[in-house]
């Protein structure tokens, strides 16, 4: 967790208390006090912190208007723009503010000009948050011209949720150099280079789901090819096992939030004779896919997929239980009838550590599972979470203060 994060907002709770009334005279008068002179009186204390040159003030204010609207600050962060110490926290802030046109354009500019590549996705990712349709043309630029494809991916992403007509002929544009650098990485991934690190460029790989994505949105027929094309990747993992190469995947329902029925039985029959793939990632991969868009016949796969994941290698089952919780917590609504397959893994992965597994990567697959049981929303499954959570509690009580808050969140989210 970001140091400056966590100190922002003590800073900002700390400033709500204190004109609250936290001492006797304030507590005397406090319900005579009307908000909006205890907001005027806060606000003036974080634009004053800004006159403070210590950095960790600045960006602790700064961390603050991330998560906060203040119409008066937006003076003080275009001011702050013109320091490469704070340009990039600033432009966060500013994608959090009131879309104001001189700002969206601000922003835009230093999308394009900005030397540092991730202050440009930053600017991508502020004006995604603005959500004002003047910044497409830029967002086009940016896609077409920025040197480096991870932000270009991010440009991309979200011309796919704006939806312009616009913005289309550009990503029909990317889509087969977005291939060609697919291939390549993949390639690389085949062959790796005896270099130490992991062989594989981050970004050329994620701009092809991006782009693939964008292009769905629009309903581009024309891109489901390639969007089958990423569902099928693979490349060899340790030991030689063949992996889905990328799992970005699990991003792609949510653009194709589409409800146009035509188009979404174009896109499951092309999906469908993946359901018979011999590697079984990529079965469960394609079936959680269905699973987004209602398709009933899928839910009996991924139970089955679940299943063989108690007996399969390291490997397989790691790659299985976060392909199904990457897309769990990405807007799929989990049946019930998905329960008992989730509990019978999680109770398998608490037994014995086999030789030839890791204690480690079966703990951290059972948190994913344990996560997922928020997402039913049924009694057995909050009484599944309940039941973890004391046998945490009486077995490692040195661990409750990390976990015990993370099971009542859990169950928030299954009685919401």
């Amino acid at each position: 967790m970001n140091y400056f994060r966590v100190v922002g907002v003590g800073f900002f709770l700390a400033i709500l208390l204190i004109l609250a009334g936290t001492n006797d005279v304030r507590s005397q008068q406090r319900e005579a006090v009307d908000t909006k002179q205890l907001r005027q009186e806060a606000v003036h204390i974080m634009l004053q912190a800004f006159d403070n040159t210590d950095l960790s003030t600045r960006l602790t204010v700064l961390s603050d208007l991330k998560e906060v609207r203040v119409p008066e600050a937006l003076p003080a962060l275009v001011n702050l723009l013109k320091d490469q110490k704070y340009r990039r926290e600033a432009i966060d802030a500013l994608g959090n503010q009131v879309p104001d046109p001189v700002v969206i354009q601000l922003i835009s500019q230093y999308m394009a000009s900005e030397r540092s590549p991730f202050t440009r996705r930053q600017a991508v990712l502020a004006l995604e948050r603005l959500a004002e349709r003047q910044a497409i043309p830029a967002l086009i630029k940016t896609l077409l011209r920025d040197p480096e494809r991870f932000v270009s991916a991010e440009a991309a992403r979200v011309l796919g949720i704006f939806k312009d007509s616009t913005a289309l002929p550009a990503l029909m544009k990317t889509l087969d150099e977005a291939l060609q650098l697919h291939k390549e990485a993949l390639e690389k991934a085949r062959n790796p280079s005896p270099q130490p690190g992991f062989g594989l460029n981050f970004y050329p790989v994620t701009f092809l789901p991006n782009v693939v994505g964008a292009l769905l949105a629009f309903k581009e027929q024309t891109a489901i090819p390639a969007f089958i094309e990423l569902i099928k990747a693979q490349a060899p993992s340790f030991g030689g096992t063949l992996v889905p190469f990328y799992s970005g995947l699990a991003f792609f329902p949510i653009l194709v939030s589409s409800k146009d029925e035509v188009f979404n039985s174009i896109l499951k029959e092309a999906l469908r004779p993946l359901l018979s793939d011999p590697n079984p990632a990529i079965r469960l991969r394609t079936a959680l896919t269905l699973m987004y868009w209602g398709d009933a016949a899928a839910m009996s796969a991924v139970a089955a997929l679940l299943e063989q994941a108690k007996t399969a290698s390291l490997i397989l089952r790691q790659l299985i239980v976060f392909e199904f919780f990457a897309l769990t917590t990405r807007g799929i609504d989990l049946d019930d009838a998905l329960f008992p397959a989730i509990s019978d893994l999680i109770d398998s992965l608490a037994g014995p550590t086999p030789p030839n597994d890791d204690q480690f990567a079966r703990e951290t697959a059972r948190t994913f599972l344990i996560d997922t049981l928020g997402y039913i929303g049924s009694e057995r499954a909050v009484r599944k979470i309940l039941e973890i959570a004391d046998q945490v509690s009486h077995a490692c009580p040195e661990l409750n203060p990390l976990y015990v808050p993370r099971y009542a969140t859990l169950i928030a989210l299954t009685a919401a």
